[in-house]
């Protein structure tokens, strides 16, 4: 059996967290996101930022934070965050949802999750 290479020591299994109850591909009407936006999270999703806290919970960059935090939610659920510009590939200013996410990772870690300035669409104030 050969050795694992030092670059795989530090990197852990992807574990998926999966929803039984949505099927595989399925996609949201602009209805529904707009409906889900400003619903509750779901526990998967609570599920989801618990675990990255105990990972990457010094950091305050939003970027790196929603980078990991895609990867661990269905599709269904990533449906749900803001999309950059497609010309400036600036971020708009945050979504009801990606405030409740900000929020709970406050509570969970005690840091504030903001947007580099460089990457903003619009005014700073409006992403507080």
């Amino acid at each position: 059996m050969s050795e694992r290479p030092k670059w795989v020591e530090g990197l852990r299994p992807r574990y998926r967290i999966t929803t039984p109850d949505v099927p595989k591909g399925t996609r949201m009407t602009a209805e529904q996101r707009a409906q889900r936006i400003n619903e509750p999270m779901t526990e998967v999703v609570r599920n989801a930022i618990a675990m990255l806290a105990g990972m990457i919970s010094e950091t305050t960059d939003w970027l790196k934070f929603k980078r990991h935090f895609l990867i661990e939610i269905p599709s269904i659920e990533r449906q749900l965050f803001s999309f950059r510009d497609g010309k400036t590939k600036k971020h708009p200013p945050f979504n009801a949802y990606e405030r409740q996410v900000r929020e709970e990772w406050k509570r969970l870690t005690g840091n504030t999750l903001l947007m580099p300035p460089e990457k903003m669409l619009s005014d700073p104030s409006e992403y507080e």
